[in-house]
């Protein structure tokens, strides 16, 4: 599999690299990985601690006490397929602690590891099936059906109450690089039917702004503001978490009208009417 993906990518990544000068993310990488020899030991711990923090989180009890049976079995009763598995799914894990700085570690990494782990859960509450009483079995596959079923049902109905890891929460629910306040502006032109045009500092707020007003009417237009326009009698949208000062060296006249706060009253956006 492996061999056939590097056949399959490595003419288009060669030709990107070649033609565009794209660095394909791996200045990124680069950024996010490595470390001295002295740093090893501290960024191991680090980066373990919050591997830790991560399971513990998003595999509370008993979910990570049956994955640590069906993973104990498996490798006990599942032979070569099993050890393969184990062996793939330990050696990679082992990769990302040793090499990513604590700083960038982030959940959104692990799911890569999600197949490999069903495959040993379930392999090894297979193997014991013939041992133990079905019923066991079934009612362990239901915990954790009935854990999947829950999260899912309560990011639907109100994400801010999700039993998120803290780095997560604020990613998701109460810091800037979510889109709450921004959401909150969008559906509030979105009453005013009026036209408008919504003009934002930066790319990730404008992309945000348009998801939420994207089909919904055609009188608000979001722009990113890159310097090349007046913004005279525009409506400015202002991360004032990300963007403290921005206000002041733009040099505008600009009154404030209204500030929209992300869940637990965190980082708030600010809108502004500029003066024509």
């Amino acid at each position: 599999m492996y061999v056939g993906c590097a056949i399959t990518l490595m003419p288009i990544v060669t030709a990107i690299r070649l033609f565009t000068s794209s660095t394909l993310g791996l200045n990124l990488v680069t950024m996010k990985t490595g470390g001295s020899l002295a740093e090893l030991p501290a960024q191991i711990l680090g980066t373990g601690q919050g591997m830790l923090l991560f399971l513990s989180a998003y595999l509370p009890f008993p979910m990570w006490l049956i994955v640590l049976i069906g993973i104990g079995a498996a490798i006990w009763r599942g032979g070569r397929t099993a050890w393969f598995n184990a062996s793939v799914l330990a050696a990679t894990m082992a990769v990302l602690i040793v090499q990513t700085r604590p700083a960038f570690l982030a959940s959104r990494f692990l799911p890569v590891y999600a197949p490999m782990i069903a495959i040993l859960v379930g392999g090894g509450l297979a193997a014991i099936t013939l041992q133990w009483r079905r019923v066991w079995v079934i009612g362990c596959v239901a915990v954790m059906i009935g854990s999947g079923v829950m999260f899912a049902w309560q990011g639907w109905i109100d994400p801010t109450r999700l039993p998120l890891e803290q780095g997560d929460r604020w990613h998701y629910i109460t810091g800037w690089p979510n889109g709450y306040a921004l959401r909150d502006v969008a559906l509030e032109f979105l009453n005013r039917d009026e036209a408008a045009q919504i003009v934002a500092l930066d790319l990730g707020s404008t992309q945000k702004m348009d998801g939420y007003l994207l089909g919904r009417t055609t009188k608000v237009t979001t722009r990113w503001y890159r310097g090349d326009f007046s913004l005279s009698g525009a409506w400015l949208v202002i991360d004032l978490t990300m963007q403290p000062g921005e206000l002041a060296r733009l040099n505008l006249k600009a009154t404030e009208v209204k500030r929209y706060y992300r869940p637990e009253n965190s980082s708030p956006v600010i809108l502004y009417r500029v003066d024509p």
